[in-house]
């Protein structure tokens, strides 16, 4: 296993390029300490990439609980995370979303690694149909800018301040400075506003999953990118933003409602790279995520199907 981070997709898009399992536990779920108990505002969230569904799940039994002065945290199932990997999920009602929230193009192999996915699933005896929630893309963009590049600024001001070290090209690669040199034009009430919109996305969300077990989508619009495509020193920051947010289109919605949400390796495209199928459940329901996820490990093992070193 290895840790990760999630505030955006930071778990699964890395578990996807490399044709490994990610989860991003739901909100609350792992504690954050020892001086916060969030990351980003509530965006972000910790875990791990792993090899098997098992080592996730045992990884979660060892890390989660309720953290002393959380403002907030999920709820747990009966018995154990690693426990949920052999039990049955059941027939679950799935969601199949292929067009991205934005209408950014997808990959035609990422369309049809997840329709392969649904096809797996009905096997399966699992329900699935197209649907998608309507969200504000746009406006989540914004929101999650605001929030971001403030915490972040607070971060290397902190940072600065500990280590006298001054912020600048030297230390800080391009984007983080953008990121720090925007945070300076929002103000308390973007911040109040971009909370409002994340608050107002869970309820939408909540309402759609009432109607559904999970949500099925590609993870990445695309396989992965040559290295170095999407790396934080780009000459053109508002290029480099479109093509970081048309490359993952999907994952930021749950970073914004707290729901936790999978990557599955379960393909791969005609050069030989790996593409991860993303499945997101109710929030705290990361067992039926888990009770899934082993069911499809076992019906369509991965493990010797990641490329050769």
């Amino acid at each position: 296993m290895a840790h990760a981070s999630d505030g955006g997709g930071s778990i699964r898009i890395p578990a996807a390029c490399c044709g490994l399992f990610g989860l991003k536990p739901s909100r609350g779920r792992i504690p954050m300490g020892p001086k916060r108990t969030e990351g980003w505002g509530g965006l972000s969230t910790h875990h791990a990439i792993s090899r098997t569904v098992r080592d996730s799940a045992a990884m979660l039994d060892a890390t989660h609980g309720i953290e002393i002065g959380s403002r907030y945290g999920a709820p747990t199932p009966e018995g154990s995370f690693l426990s949920q990997v052999t039990k049955s999920p059941g027939r679950l009602r799935v969601a199949l979303m292929l067009e991205t929230p934005t209408g950014t193009p997808v990959a035609p192999e990422c369309i049809a690694a997840a329709r392969d996915a649904a096809k797996l699933f009905e096997t399966l005896g699992h329900h699935v149909e197209e649907a998608a929630p309507k969200v504000d893309p746009a406006g989540l963009g914004m929101a999650n800018f605001a929030t971001l590049s403030s915490a972040l600024a607070v971060d290397i001001e902190d940072r600065a301040k500990l280590t006298g070290i001054t912020p600048g090209p030297d230390v800080l690669e391009k984007v983080t400075l953008v990121f720090l040199q925007y945070s300076k034009q929002f103000k308390a009430v973007d911040l109040a506003r971009a909370n409002n919109l994340f608050q107002e996305t869970a309820i939408t969300l909540g309402n759609f999953m009432t109607k559904y077990d999970v949500i099925l989508s590609p993870t990445t619009a695309a396989p992965p990118p040559a290295l170095g495509r999407l790396g934080l020193m780009p000459t053109d920051f508002e290029k480099w933003g479109a093509e970081a947010a048309a490359y993952t289109p999907w994952t930021g919605v749950s970073n914004a409602t707290g729901q936790p949400s999978m990557s599955l390796p379960l393909a791969m495209s005609k050069d030989g790279l790996p593409i991860g199928v993303m499945v997101t459940g109710r929030y705290g329901d990361e067992a039926t995520l888990l009770r899934l996820a082993g069911q499809i490990e076992r019906a369509a093992p991965w493990f010797g199907r990641r490329p050769a070193r």
